[in-house]
């Protein structure tokens, strides 16, 4: 896997599979972590299109978000399936 990126968000080109994630992590409160997870799609969905055009493989959004205390969204396990963590 080679990465080629290290700001916010991260990229990662996985050569063998032909796939690129774009992996945003955030920390927010719990009143608004539904909203951010789905804002995080939202916000990469363009981007995630035109590097699947660019680059012509297949492009995931994964948006990894959790509150200061540690509550997840009820999508945490499959994210970190994606991850492979």
């Amino acid at each position: 896997m080679l990465k080629f990126g290290i700001t916010d968000p991260t990229y990662f080109l996985d050569m063998k599979k032909n796939n690129i994630s774009v992996i945003e992590v955030g920390i927010t409160s719990q009143d608004s972590l539904q909203i951010v997870e789905t804002e995080k799609l939202r916000k990469y969905d363009l981007l995630a299109n035109e590097l699947g055009l660019i680059y012509r493989c297949c492009v995931e959004i994964i948006p990894y978000v959790m509150t200061w205390d540690g509550i997840v969204t009820k999508y945490h396990k499959s994210h970190l399936k994606r991850l492979e963590i």
